[in-house]
């Protein structure tokens, strides 16, 4: 049993909970010097550079119930749009 975040009615207990995401964000990472370890079998073990880069992360993920669903995917997009 679940409560959904958009209705905030008690879904029943046999019913599935979807996870979808409710906010994100924009989100950049650093260069990181050395940090992805090398595998195989060279005597030497080295290190690679990690790039870093930029994109989009979950802020919050909510719980829904199956007829809230749609209604959910269209925030999403319109949040999705408007960055």
């Amino acid at each position: 049993m679940y409560r959904c975040s958009l209705c905030k009615t008690t879904v029943q207990s046999n019913r599935p909970a979807i996870q979808v995401i409710a906010e994100i964000r924009r989100v950049s990472y650093p260069m990181r010097v050395a940090a992805i370890p090398l595998r195989g079998r060279r005597k030497k073990k080295g290190r690679k550079d990690d790039p870093g880069g930029s994109g989009w992360e979950a802020a919050r993920i909510d719980l829904v119930c199956e007829a809230c669903l749609p209604q959910a995917e269209a925030r999403l997009a319109e949040l999705i749009a408007a960055e």
